[in-house]
């Protein structure tokens, strides 16, 4: 994963996937905020435009990164009941 910030045009990209050039499949979310996606429809990123106005512009020069544990996947789980 990477994080850009672009303070000329005052944008913030997360990327989540690398895509080629010219192969995004573009959508809005919402002003401002735009989804790219894959041709399989796999999220790849996110882009902000004039995310300065969302976040304070000295916290858009540094960066903290937190990373949860990593938890197992249970596929299944028995569960018992008794009802009175």
């Amino acid at each position: 994963m990477k994080i850009y910030y672009d303070p000329q045009v005052d944008a913030l990209y997360l990327e989540l996937r690398t895509l080629s050039a010219g192969t995004a499949i573009a959508r809005d979310l919402a002003e401002n905020v735009t989804a790219n996606y894959t041709s399989d429809g796999q999220l790849a990123g996110l882009e902000i435009l004039d995310v300065s106005t969302i976040a304070a512009e000295e916290e858009l020069h540094k960066m903290v990164l937190e990373v949860s544990p990593i938890v197992q996947h249970v596929d299944k789980v028995a569960v018992s009941a008794v009802v009175a």
